[in-house]
């Protein structure tokens, strides 16, 4: 559906339930048409390197896993983690969100919500932004930029690939990157 309709961006907050060829493929399908796939690591608290938690565990290469950091720009005591399979990290909680109208009296309603669910519209969002900027990016272009301008902190080594994200500098890195034409 979102491949058709022309999202360039696909945002994945949500997780959980095993191994499936069919989400698998459908994540190569988006790889296969320049679409990058940013995807919440999970609130487990575990390293996805070693135990699988899907849809982040997948390695495809369009694939962006977030994980959830705190005020302090640590890891979030609950957020999954893995140095090969988690890719960068963002603001993860008591995050300003939208709830569902059964937990207010008078909708719209927001409040402050945790979760590595929280952390991936994060890095959506700036991706987003970059393609305004560049609107010809390749997938693996934007995939690239945004680990190569994350800011790494001793509290995120050996837990997840990249550092914290940097919007500003992830924006501005692609309004001077030349499209890839390979």
């Amino acid at each position: 559906y979102a491949i058709r309709n022309g999202a360039r961006i696909l945002n994945n907050s949500w997780g959980g339930g095993g191994y499936s060829m069919a989400l698998r493929d459908a994540i190569i399908a988006s790889y296969t048409a320049n679409r990058l796939f940013v995807v919440a690591a999970g609130n487990r608290a575990g390293d996805i390197d070693r135990s699988p938690f899907f849809p982040a565990s997948y390695g495809v290469p369009n694939l962006v896993t977030v994980a959830a950091l705190d005020h302090e720009e640590k890891l979030a005591w609950f957020s999954n983690w893995g140095y090969e399979k988690v890719h960068v990290g963002a603001p993860g909680v008591s995050v300003r969100s939208t709830l569902p109208g059964a937990m207010c009296d008078h909708p719209p309603c927001y409040g402050y919500l945790s979760g590595t669910s929280m952390a991936a519209p994060h890095v959506s969002g700036i991706a987003a932004r970059m393609v305004c900027q560049q609107p010809e990016l390749m997938h693996l272009q934007l995939k690239k930029i945004i680990m190569d301008t994350a800011i790494s902190n001793a509290a995120l080594e050996g837990k997840i690939g990249g550092g914290r994200v940097s919007e500003i500098d992830a924006v501005y890195l692609a309004s001077t990157t030349d499209p890839d034409t390979g």
